[in-house]
C-alpha cells in the first residue's frame, strides 16, 4: 500500500506490540535507570573531586590543555563507573534482547543476576567489560569532554551564562556527538554479552572472542552492520544527555544554595 510505513524501527515496534504487548516497550527498564543513575552519579562524583583536588583555580586551564584536562579526569570517572556497574550492563541487555512472555528464563533484575551468577559465574556478570571500557569509557569521557568545550564557547561567544534551555541542547549535542563517534564499539559490546545468555534456547556462545563478532557482524551486513541501530540510539542519548546535565544544573544549584544557608 503506497504510503505504508515500512521501516525496520515501525515494523520491530509493531512485531513487539503484537507478541508482547505494550509493557515490552519498557522490559530492561529497571536495571537501565539503576546502571544509568550509576554511571553519571559516580562520573559526576569523580570529575568534580578530580577537580577540587587537582585543578588549580588561580591557573585556569584554556585551549588545547584545557580539553586534555576535561578528557582526562571524564575517563577516570568513566572507567571507574562502568567498572562498577557492568553487571547490570549485562542484566539490561539479557532482559532487553529475551523475547516472548511464556517461559521467559530472566523474570527481573534480581532474578537475571542470580541466575546469571549461578549459570556462568562471576565472569558472566563481566561478560563484555573489555569491550565496554574500551567503548562506554571513551563515549562517556567525549559526552562529558564535548559538553564541557561547547558550553564554554556558546557562552564566550554570547558573553553571557548559559541558562538551562542552552545546558540542555549542549548536553544533547554532545550525547549525539560521542555516541555517533564510537557506536560500532557499543554494538560489539552488547553482542558479546549476549553470549553465553540461556534465554529459552539454552547456553550457547554465539562468539568466540570479539574479534570473531567483528568478523561476523561485517560478514553478514558490511560495514553497514556496524551502524544498525543508530538512528534509535541518537534518539535515546539526545534527550538524556539534556537531562542530564540540567538535572546536575539543578542539584549543583540546590547543593551550593544549601551550603550557604
Amino acid at each position: 500500500m503506497p504510503g505504508e510505513l515500512t521501516s525496520p524501527v515501525f515494523q520491530l515496534c509493531k512485531d513487539i506490540y503484537r507478541k508482547e504487548g505494550i509493557t515490552a516497550f519498557w522490559r530492561g527498564n529497571c536495571p537501565t535507570l539503576l546502571h544509568r543513575s550509576c554511571t553519571s552519579g559516580l562520573t559526576f562524583f569523580v570529575i568534580a573531586a578530580c577537580n577540587r583536588f587537582w585543578k588549580k583555580p588561580s591557573e585556569p586551564r584554556k585551549g588545547l590543555d584545557a580539553f586534555q584536562w576535561n578528557l582526562a579526569i571524564s575517563s577516570t570517572g568513566a572507567l571507574f563507573s562502568i567498572s562498577l556497574a557492568h553487571p547490570l550492563d549485562v542484566v539490561k541487555t539479557r532482559l532487553l534482547t529475551e523475547r516472548g512472555n511464556e517461559q521467559r528464563y530472566y523474570r527481573n533484575t534480581w532474578n537475571a543476576l542470580r541466575l546469571i551468577r549461578r549459570d556462568e559465574g562471576v565472569r558472566g556478570l563481566y561478560r563484555g567489560i573489555g569491550l565496554s571500557v574500551t567503548s562506554a569509557v571513551p563515549t562517556i569521557a567525549l559526552n562529558f569532554t564535548f559538553f564541557d568545550t561547547l558550553r564554554p564557547l556558546f557562552e564566550s561567544y554570547y558573553k553571557k551564562k548559559a541558562n538551562k534551555l542552552e545546558v540542555a541542547l549542549c548536553g544533547g549535542v554532545s550525547a549525539a556527538c560521542a555516541s555517533s563517534t564510537l557506536f560500532p564499539l557499543d554494538l560489539l559490546k552488547k553482542q558479546m554479552q549476549l553470549n553465553g545468555g540461556r534465554g529459552r534456547g539454552g547456553s550457547e556462545e554465539v562468539y568466540l572472542t570479539w574479534q570473531d563478532a567483528v568478523r561476523r557482524v561485517y560478514r553478514q551486513d558490511g560495514l553497514r552492520g556496524f551502524y544498525r541501530g543508530l538512528s534509535l540510539e541518537i534518539f535515546k542519548v539526545v534527550p538524556g544527555g539534556a537531562i542530564l546535565f540540567v538535572a546536575n544544573e539543578y542539584f549543583l544549584s540546590w547543593l551550593n544554595e544549601g551550603c550557604v544557608r
